[in-house]
């Protein structure tokens, strides 16, 4: 169902659980999707779920600016997504699928991976 809300349109989609009336446990379904693609975001969750209902709330977003850069480590290359925030680098992160790629190759711990690919990015 994460795919076909993601094909749609979504920007987003989360599970969370939850504890509802009578302490019946369930699970809330979260989907960040722009205005004009409600109507077929609501029209998946209406097909692929239970829900008889759903409840929408405006939200506001600030994105980091992107960038995308590749590292050479001593275990192969890995793409590193930078985020800047008004000019300044706030975040560095290894692409989680890069990693686990070589880690699964070199039978390394995937935190060692990454863990190379940040220490290359402080030269």
């Amino acid at each position: 169902m994460t795919e076909k809300l993601f094909e749609t349109g979504a920007l987003d989609v989360w599970l969370t659980p939850v504890v509802m009336k009578k302490g019946r446990l369930a699970t809330k379904l979260s989907v960040l999707v722009p205005g004009e693609k409600k109507n077929e975001a609501a029209a998946v969750i209406f097909k692929e779920t239970s829900s008889i209902g759903l409840r929408f709330s405006p939200v506001e977003r600030i994105e980091a600016e992107r960038k995308v850069v590749k590292v050479k480590t001593v275990y192969g290359e890995v793409a590193v997504k930078l985020a800047y925030y008004e000019g300044k680098l706030v975040n560095a992160s290894p692409e989680y699928e890069d990693c686990k790629v070589i880690a699964e190759k070199k039978k390394i711990a995937l935190k060692e991976v990454y863990r190379q690919a940040m220490k290359k990015l402080e030269m």
